[in-house]
């Protein structure tokens, strides 16, 4: 129905014998980012009965933070010093210039919640072109108690960086297990 944001080939061919076929849905790179559109597609052919879907096309010409690796030494001793590292990458479809907050956290479960404990915290301020990537290293000690933890770690915390609507806002968070 909206051929700016959405098209499918004009024809397809369903096989003798056959009731459906597959095709491809490709979305149209318009330089807008408009976010989430309904786009309705209709297939008919004769003999068989038409059917309409609706899909959702997200657009996301915006640049896309994603933590790409969370790593900390397993096995880890209590009460010793360690280091994690992690790198975020710019996957969307545009250059970044902006400022945001990466955070990371030592959990006891894989929940990001009030009781986990905030390890470090990053204001970043920087240009990283689509495809680029940044990484640190960070010191911590480990729990007194042995157990199962995990590193959460968290890039554009608080939301700043206009990532879409959708997986690019989804797609910040990344948590690592590793044994004390």
């Amino acid at each position: 129905s909206d051929t700016g944001e959405a098209s499918v080939p004009n024809s397809v061919v369903i096989g003798a014998g056959e009731s459906s076929t597959t095709f491809t849905v490709s979305g149209v790179g318009d330089a807008v980012s408009d976010g989430s559109q309904s786009v309705t597609i209709t297939a008919s052919a004769t003999g068989l009965n038409p059917d309409v879907a609706v899909v959702e096309v997200t657009d996301i010409e915006v640049s896309d933070l994603v933590i790409t690796e969370l790593a900390a030494n397993s096995p880890a001793y209590t009460d010793h010093q360690e280091q994690f590292t992690y790198k975020v990458e710019n996957r969307g479809l545009q250059n970044l210039s902006d400022t945001w907050t990466d955070r990371v956290y030592l959990s006891a479960d894989n929940q990001l919640d009030d009781g986990d404990l905030l390890l470090t915290e990053f204001e970043i301020t920087a240009d990283i072109q689509v495809g680029q990537f940044y990484e640190r290293s960070v010191s911590y000690f480990n729990p007194r108690t042995p157990g199962e933890y995990y590193l959460i770690a968290t890039t554009d915390a608080d939301g700043v960086v206009n990532e879409g609507i959708g997986k690019g806002e989804s797609n910040n968070t990344v948590i690592a297990p590793f044994s004390v």
